[in-house]
């Protein structure tokens, strides 16, 4: 099993953290099974038909837009059908901004 990330480490520059939200963080985190990391995700191309929504929160939009020419992991984000959505700051929002996380996902709904 893949242990928890470190995460006062990655947390230790964050500002506007929520008191608390850090240790509930570490508190519920659980080593994640071995094979989710391993094992090949087989896709059709049914998901390109659905609607799709990047939130984006470690960096904005035009960061993407580059990546997209020299990233593999992004070039699919050049077709069709994709949203986008900013909500800079850490990279887990459920942490630092539940509510506009929230919202975000109550619209694309």
């Amino acid at each position: 099993r893949l242990p928890p990330p470190p995460w006062r480490q990655l947390a230790s520059d964050v500002a506007g953290l929520p008191g608390g939200a850090l240790e509930r963080l570490v508190r519920l985190s659980v080593p994640q099974p071995w094979a989710t990391a391993t094992t090949p995700v087989r896709l059709t191309e049914a998901w390109e038909k659905l609607p799709r929504l990047y939130v984006l929160c470690s960096f904005p939009v035009e960061e993407v837009q580059k990546r997209i020419a020299t990233v593999p992991a992004f070039r699919h984000m050049a077709t069709e059908g994709w949203a986008y959505r900013e909500l800079l700051g850490w990279h887990w929002p459920m942490f630092d901004r539940p509510a506009e996380l929230a919202a975000i996902l109550h619209e694309a709904a």
